[in-house]
């Protein structure tokens, strides 16, 4: 019985520990990606790089984790004139605020939606 118990504590510890690595994995896919998206504004080279870090987020993230690296991906798109990827991205971020029921959210999705039917 004591190894069982023993061997349970270990099981929740390591339960801990990967969930937090990938939270801070997400974050860190999240800052490098709005760094790159910072430095697409002078070369848009970096835009590129945006993009990877971005979707690796996307692709870990919980669901406030998805949403905000689906407006950052409509963002980047943006920036790079591709307006269908971009509001496809925004229309996802929609759909991720509304699971959440985040009316901020939702505020931010459909005014980068409203923004690049404007441009």
């Amino acid at each position: 019985m004591n190894n069982f118990l023993t061997s349970a504590k270990r099981l929740v510890t390591l339960m801990v520990i990967f969930y937090y690595h990938l939270k801070g994995e997400a974050l860190a896919y999240n800052c490098m990606g709005v760094a790159y998206q910072k430095l697409g504004q002078k070369n848009p080279d970096h835009y590129r790089f945006a993009l990877d870090n971005h979707m690796k987020h996307s692709q870990i993230g919980d669901i406030a984790g998805k949403f905000i690296a689906s407006v950052n991906i409509g963002m980047v798109y943006s920036a790079l004139g591709e307006i269908e990827k971009a509001g496809s991205f925004h229309q996802t971020a929609l759909k991720y605020a509304i699971q959440m029921s985040s009316v901020a959210g939702q505020t931010i999705a459909v005014g980068n939606i409203g923004s690049i039917g404007v441009s």
